[in-house]
C-alpha cells in the first residue's frame, strides 16, 4: 500500500506543478494591462480565470480537504475591480498550489475515505487542465 500511496501523491504533486507552471507560462507575456482585459464581451480576462482557479484551489482542496479556514467570494472571482497586479494574483496562485502540494504529501491514504480526497484532488488537477486550456483558447483568439 505504501507504494500505491506514494505514486498517487507522487503523480498529484507532478501534475499540479505542471499546470501551475502553464499557467505562468501563459501569462508571462502578457502585460498587467492585458492580463485584465476581456478577449470578447462576453468572456473572462486571463486575470479573473488565474482569480477563479485560486479560489477553486483554496476552496476546494484547502478548504474541504486540508481544512483551512477559506471563505470563497465565488462571484467576486469573475466581478473583482480592484485589478491587482499581475504579479500579486500570480503569488497568491502559487500559494494555492503549495497548499495543494502540501496536503497532498501530508495527506494519510488509508486513513479516511481516501477515495474522496483523491477524487477531489483529481477533479481539481483536471478542471486545472480545462482552465488551462480555456486561456490557451481564449489568447489564441
Amino acid at each position: 500500500m505504501a507504494d500505491l500511496k506514494s505514486t498517487i501523491a507522487a503523480g498529484l504533486t507532478a501534475r499540479y506543478a505542471k499546470l501551475a507552471g502553464d499557467v505562468r507560462e501563459l501569462a508571462a507575456p502578457l502585460s498587467d494591462e492585458h492580463f485584465w482585459t476581456k478577449p470578447f464581451a462576453f468572456g473572462n480576462s486571463f486575470g479573473h480565470l488565474v482569480l477563479h482557479l485560486t479560489g477553486n484551489l483554496n476552496y476546494y482542496v484547502g478548504a474541504q480537504i486540508a481544512g483551512t479556514v477559506y471563505v470563497r467570494d465565488r462571484p467576486l472571482e469573475f466581478s473583482d475591480a480592484t485589478r491587482p497586479s499581475k504579479a500579486e494574483v500570480l503569488k497568491k496562485f502559487d500559494q494555492a498550489i503549495e497548499m495543494v502540494i502540501g496536503a497532498i504529501s501530508r495527506r494519510k491514504i488509508g486513513r479516511r475515505n481516501t477515495p474522496l480526497w483523491v477524487q477531489t484532488l483529481a477533479t481539481g488537477s483536471k478542471w486545472c487542465c480545462n482552465a488551462r486550456h480555456t486561456c490557451i483558447t481564449t489568447l489564441g483568439r
